[in-house]
C-alpha cells in the first residue's frame, strides 16, 4: 500500500511517450524537507528536457513502478536493473534521465555501506547535493508531513488544529539527530567525489529566491535561459504553504526547551 500521496507520479501519466536507453544521468541527493520537491518539479516541468526526476528509490515507487515495469517482480531485481529500466521509461527527448534520492532510502539499498552509495552516487554524470541549514525547522517540516501524511503540500496549509503538539515534540527529536547525521553523510560524499560535476545548494538559497535556485540546477544541466523560458510548463504545482502552522509548532517546541532548561 502506498504510504506517501503521489501514486500517480509513479503510473504511466508522466512516462515518455517513446521509451529510450539515457545518454545522460544525473542524481538529486537530500535529505527530506530541502527544497527538493519544489526543483524536481521544475526541473520535470521543462517540456521534454532534464529527465522527470522523482524518488525512484522510494518503496512506493518500487511498488507501483514493478507492478508495470517487471510484472511486479522488482523487488527481485538488481537496483542497477530496476534503475535502468525506470530510466528507459523516464528519460525525455534530449536523453536525460533525473532521480531524486534520499539518505533513508539508498543507505537501506547498499546495507547502510558508505562507500557503496557513494560509489552508486558517482555512477551518475551529474549529481546535485542539496541540505538545510536550520536543521529545527527541517525536523518540525518534517514530523508534520508524517502527522499529516502529506509529503506535497502545494499552497495549502496543513490542518493539524485539534492535535497536542507537545505530543510531536519527541519526534521533532528524532528528526533532528536523522537530518544532522544524514548531512554528515552527504558532506562525506560530495568530499569523496569532489573533482566530479556536481552542484551544492541550500534549502535557505532556494526560500530566498526559488527562481535563481531552479536556474542554477537547469544550467548546471546545460539548460539556457532562452529554452528555460520558451519550453517551461506546468504539469506539476510547486506553491509553498503558508507555513503558519510550523512557526506555531517551533514556538511552542522553543517555549518547551526553555522549561526544560529552567527545571534544570
Amino acid at each position: 500500500m502506498a504510504t506517501h500521496n503521489w501514486p500517480s507520479y509513479f503510473s504511466a501519466q508522466f512516462d515518455s511517450k517513446e521509451f529510450s536507453e539515457p545518454k545522460y544521468r544525473y542524481a538529486i541527493f537530500s535529505s527530506q524537507r530541502t527544497g527538493s520537491n519544489y526543483l524536481c518539479a521544475r526541473l520535470s516541468n521543462v517540456k521534454n528536457r532534464l529527465g522527470i526526476p522523482m524518488e525512484y528509490l522510494h518503496p512506493d515507487a518500487i511498488h507501483l513502478m514493478g507492478a508495470r515495469l517487471f510484472s511486479g517482480r522488482a523487488e527481485t531485481v538488481t537496483l542497477d536493473r530496476y534503475l535502468h529500466v525506470v530510466a528507459q521509461a523516464r528519460t525525455t527527448r534530449d536523453g536525460w534521465f533525473g532521480v531524486k534520492i534520499q539518505p533513508n532510502q539508498l543507505l537501506p539499498l547498499v546495507d547502510g555501506d558508505f562507500n557503496s552509495a557513494a560509489r552508486f552516487l558517482g555512477s551518475f554524470d551529474r549529481l546535485i547535493f542539496i541540505t538545510r541549514r536550520d536543521k529545527l525547522r527541517q525536523a518540525i517540516s518534517g514530523v508534520i508531513a508524517y502527522a499529516t501524511g502529506t509529503w506535497f503540500n502545494f499552497g495549502d496549509e496543513p490542518n493539524l488544529e485539534s492535535i497536542d503538539v507537545s505530543k510531536l515534540f519527541p519526534h521533532i527529536d528524532r528528526l533532528h539527530s536523522q537530518y544532522v547525521e544524514e548531512e554528515r553523510v552527504i558532506g562525506g560524499i560530495i568530499s569523496q567525489l569532489s573533482g566530479r560535476l556536481l552542484l551544492h545548494i541550500a534549502y535557505e538559497e532556494i526560500l530566498q529566491n526559488p527562481q535563481k535556485a531552479f536556474e542554477r540546477c537547469a544550467a548546471f544541466l546545460g539548460l539556457d535561459r532562452v529554452a528555460q523560458a520558451e519550453e517551461e510548463i506546468t504539469a506539476i504545482p510547486t506553491q509553498k504553504p503558508p507555513g503558519a502552522l510550523a512557526e506555531r509548532i517551533r514556538a511552542a517546541y522553543l517555549s518547551h526547551l526553555g522549561e526544560k532548561q529552567d527545571v534544570a
